[in-house]
């Protein structure tokens, strides 16, 4: 009988598991348990069976699987199906485990509860890196995490916390609850369908945690994450942030009743330090794939799936490589929110184009002006020449639908100020 399944998705050759193959054989017990290898690399899986054959994955119970559809998504989704426990631990394939952890893990599996837990992720035990003070944050009461490099520390004391911090790498969870909260969501993509990117396992997280659950955070459950040097470096982390954008921009538009396109500004800070390079990586990639989603009705239909049990992929039919380029068309827009945000955009926008008005519902405003230019009534929208009518005001769902529906501007000619998709 399986009680638990490990489940490993990978592109890589074979030698990339032989820390996880290791730290299995170093506690394994001899039963009760299955190690589930998802390869959704063609060229490697004939590497792997062979690799199977001859015993290097292993002398317990190892299953390969092939899949055939590119990503993380369809490889963990293949895996869960070829798997059998009723406790299902999902990980990765620069990961060992540390020594408690599979017999914690079975101990989870016999209780017979639904459950989602996790444990410390450390960096490997042979690694002496430097990491910089500005990837390590402090949460108090709980203790210290990276995102950046998937390391999380919160004490030798288990204990509840949100599920939010149950991350890839160490994502045990009871097998219905996989099914009744329909599975995972996109994640890493090859560069050429980077445009699928959504949030992951945090698709699945968050519904746990709208239905009112916890996560365990067992401190046997630890692993060890074998993490090169360049993930240290800056070409790295902007990668990584860049990417971490786009996954924020795919959530913003999944858990948004109405989304509204944004009007792009082509606008950096100076940056001072890496927080501030890296908020700016964060920042281009969540402009990317608004303007992707903009372009292409198929992304917006795949990042509103119910869910992605069926592993076929939309059509992407442009380049998703597409540079950030600055228009070289003037548009004529009215900023509707003549506070700060609206000064804000005015300062952002002015230059690229010619702000025709300001618009507000604050009655005190009205036929005041803001930077030489008139505020004029809502009311007064529909007779006045614009391109665009651009959200400035951190109530722009409320304001959408007074456009759209009291006011009957068309929904293609309504944006919101970058700035409020980014920083909300």
């Amino acid at each position: 009988m399986v009680d638990l399944s490990i489940i490993v998705s990978t592109n890589k050759s074979p030698d990339c598991l032989a820390p996880l193959i290791d730290s299995l054989a170093d506690e394994a017990p001899v039963s009760g348990w299955e190690l589930i290898i998802a390869c959704n690399t063609p060229e490697y899986y004939g590497d792997f069976a062979a690799a199977q054959r001859q015993g290097r994955l292993g002398h317990f119970p190892v299953h390969v699987i092939e899949v055939s559809t590119p990503g993380l998504l369809a490889a963990r989704h293949a895996g869960f199906r070829a798997s059998k426990g009723n406790l299902c631990a999902f990980t990765d394939d620069d990961v060992s485990l540390g020594k408690e952890w599979l017999s914690a893990a079975l101990e989870f599996s016999q209780t017979g509860e639904s459950l989602i837990a996790t444990g410390p992720a450390y960096p490997a035990i042979d690694q002496d890196l430097a990491i910089p003070k500005a990837l390590i944050q402090s949460h108090d009461g709980l203790g210290t995490s990276c995102g950046a490099l998937s390391l999380l520390d919160f004490g030798s004391q288990a204990r509840k916390v949100d599920p939010l911090w149950v991350w890839g790498l160490n994502f045990v969870i009871s097998r219905e609850w996989v099914e009744a909260f329909n599975g995972f969501h996109p994640d890493a993509y090859p560069a050429e369908l980077l445009a699928l990117r959504g949030d992951g396992e945090c698709g699945l997280t968050r519904k746990i945690r709208n239905a009112g659950h916890l996560a365990r955070y067992e401190p046997r459950l630890s692993v060890y994450h074998h993490i090169p040097p360049e993930r240290l470096e800056e070409p790295y982390l902007k990668k990584r942030y860049y990417n971490q954008g786009i996954s924020d921009a795919y959530a913003n538009i999944r858990y948004s009743d109405d989304w509204i396109p944004i009007f792009p500004s082509n606008k950096y800070e100076p940056v001072q330090n890496l927080t501030e390079t890296l908020e700016q990586s964060r920042m281009r990639g969540m402009r990317w794939y608004y303007q992707q989603v903009e372009k292409n009705p198929n992304l917006l239909q795949w990042c509103k799936r119910p869910d992605y049990w069926q592993a076929q992929l939309p059509d992407l039919s442009y380049s998703v490589n597409l540079p950030d380029t600055k228009p070289t068309q003037k548009y004529n827009i009215i900023l509707f929110g003549a506070g700060s945000a609206g000064q804000r955009a005015y300062e952002l926008y002015s230059s690229d184009h010619k702000i025709v008005a300001f618009s507000d519902n604050d009655l005190k405003r009205i036929g005041q002006s803001l930077g030489n230019i008139e505020i004029i009534s809502p009311k007064d929208l529909s007779s006045t020449d614009f391109a665009f009518i651009v959200i400035c005001s951190q109530y722009f769902p409320v304001i959408y639908r007074q456009l759209v529906d009291d006011l009957n501007i068309p929904k293609g000619r309504i944006r919101l100020a970058e700035f409020l998709a980014i920083h909300p």
